[in-house]
């Protein structure tokens, strides 16, 4: 049986003060990839590369969905988060069903009517793939985590190293092959049930 799964990125850093919202022309200078060109990052540092090299090396079919990042700014423009968004979901409903998704994201990022960006991209992929279908995010260490990020995804990984020289390696954490025997762990599939320790600081 081959299994298949949906990748995506969906990565900048958002500033509430900052009066520069980020436009699309900001995402273009850094990655708007659709599709088959998301591929371009394979052999690259990035989590995505990552998240490629180890689903290559189980055989695994990859969805790519889309790949989007910008320098860090201001919210973004409100149009264009609901471009990059509805695109990146239409790409999976149309590839469902999938065995999993992984998205790369970066955990605090707002727009113009939306504070938690991520979160609602999480939210809206559980609604899509069902409540047992692994979904799995990387998030840089400066993450915001929501109670919406927390309930929506099967696991949240983030960076261990400052500076960041480890999106690859988390990346390639982000998915151990389902099929493989009880000695590999295919997230909530070896019949485990995750538990996410948190404390909710008021500030």
């Amino acid at each position: 049986m081959t299994w298949k799964v949906a990748v995506g990125r969906f990565w900048t850093e958002s500033h509430s003060f900052s009066p520069l919202l980020t436009s699309r022309q900001m995402f273009e200078c850094g990655l708007l990839a659709k599709g088959q060109d998301l591929f371009q990052l394979r052999d690259t540092a990035s989590e995505m590369g990552g998240f490629l090299s180890i689903l290559d090396s189980a055989g695994v079919e990859i969805i790519p969905t889309l790949a989007a990042q910008s320098i860090c700014g201001g919210p973004i423009e409100g149009p264009l988060w609901q471009s990059i968004r509805s695109s990146l979901l239409r790409r999976l409903e149309e590839a469902l069903p999938v065995d999993g998704v992984l998205l790369s994201l970066h955990g605090a990022t707002l727009a113009e009517g939306e504070d938690d960006c991520c979160g609602d991209l999480l939210a809206a992929t559980r609604q899509l793939v069902g409540p047992d279908v692994p979904v799995i995010a990387t998030l840089d260490m400066h993450a915001n985590p929501t109670r919406r990020m927390v309930s929506s995804a099967t696991a949240l990984i983030a960076y261990k190293t400052y500076p960041h020289l480890d999106f690859r390696d988390r990346g390639g954490t982000g998915w151990a092959d389902p099929a493989a025997d009880a000695g590999s762990r295919g997230p909530a599939r070896d019949g485990s049930q995750p538990v996410t320790p948190v404390h909710w600081i008021r500030y």
